[in-house]
């Protein structure tokens, strides 16, 4: 038997290792419990991330399922515009008509469709010529009634450049004394111009230019000067040039807003490169004569090929 000392000092040992062990046994849960918190919160951020996955996987599919259901309903038309689309405020494609080879971009009403058919269709007096890369005029080709107007010229009166068709010279001489009335100052640069005047300008950009094409000038036989129904619009503070900077003069931007209101159209428009074949001329306006014609190119953006592409529509 052991006697009381002996059996109190391993009674004090026992417990010495006891204590040892919940010391470890606490230690490691307290370990234990920091990992799993910590475990815990990557938990609950890898859960948010993935619902705001969700979150733009829903918002993707939504867009995806209005595109195709807005491009199901645009194929189901009638009519297809050959140059982007349109839809109205009802959600329905506006009445345009099937153009497949057009370039046509802007959306009309059946009703000014039918006007531009009704005014191109019956005019007689060639002012709607299309004259471009596609569409040339002979060497001899000569309009009629060229006339000098009264208005302010960059050039001596008598330079050939200085003519216009008659057709004009009322609605022009109006525009250029209205601005005039309205403190600015128009000149013009030029109004026809032959074909042997394109000859001289056109190698005259080639050699200056260093190149074999030239992205302003057209070549002889593709210049809508030649039907002297083109002018070039300048003013002084242009120093009397042409470039584009003419649009941010006070006269740039007064032919710009004003010009329809006299029969011209912008012939070169800053979006439509494609469509005209030139770069954007914001000196240079066509004259088509009617007001109608005039201001819905103004309104619409549309050029003359797009005009006559909705006017031979069926």
């Amino acid at each position: 038997m052991l006697n009381n000392k002996s059996y109190q000092k391993r009674k004090n040992a026992f417990y010495k290792k006891q204590d040892i062990f919940y010391k470890k046994k606490s230690g490691f849960n307290k370990g234990t419990t920091i990992i799993i918190g910590l475990l815990f919160l990557v938990g609950i951020m890898i859960g948010l991330v993935l619902k705001e996955d969700s979150k733009v996987l829903d918002v993707a599919n939504i867009l995806n399922n209005d595109y195709e259901s807005e491009t199901s309903n645009y194929n189901a038309g009638k009519t297809t515009p050959s140059r982007g689309s349109s839809v109205n405020e009802y959600g329905s494609l506006e009445e345009v008509p099937d153009l497949s080879d057009s370039t046509v971009s802007s959306t009309l009403t059946k009703e000014e469709i039918d006007e531009i058919k009704k005014i191109i269709n019956s005019d007689t007096t060639g002012l709607y010529t299309l004259v471009n890369k596609g569409n040339l005029l002979s060497k001899d080709y000569m309009p009629d009634n060229l006339v000098i107007p009264n208005i302010s010229l960059v050039s001596e009166r008598i330079n050939e450049k200085n003519l216009v068709s008659a057709a004009m010279v009322k609605d022009l001489e109006k525009m250029f004394y209205d601005a005039q009335v309205e403190g600015m100052n128009l000149f013009l640069s030029n109004g026809f111009r032959g074909y042997e005047s394109q000859v001289y300008i056109y190698n005259e950009e080639i050699q200056n230019k260093d190149s074999n094409h030239s992205e302003y000038v057209a070549k002889p036989g593709e210049s809508e000067h030649q039907l002297g129904l083109a002018i070039d619009i300048t003013s002084s503070d242009m120093a009397f040039e042409l470039n584009q900077s003419f649009e941010n003069t006070k006269e740039g931007a007064w032919a710009l807003e004003n010009a329809y209101k006299y029969g011209f159209i912008l012939r070169y428009t800053k979006t439509k490169e494609d469509i005209t074949g030139y770069k954007y001329e914001p000196w240079h306006y066509r004259y088509v004569g009617n007001k109608t014609i005039s201001k819905l190119c103004h309104d619409k953006g549309l050029t003359l090929e797009e005009l006559l592409d909705y006017a031979k529509s069926e």
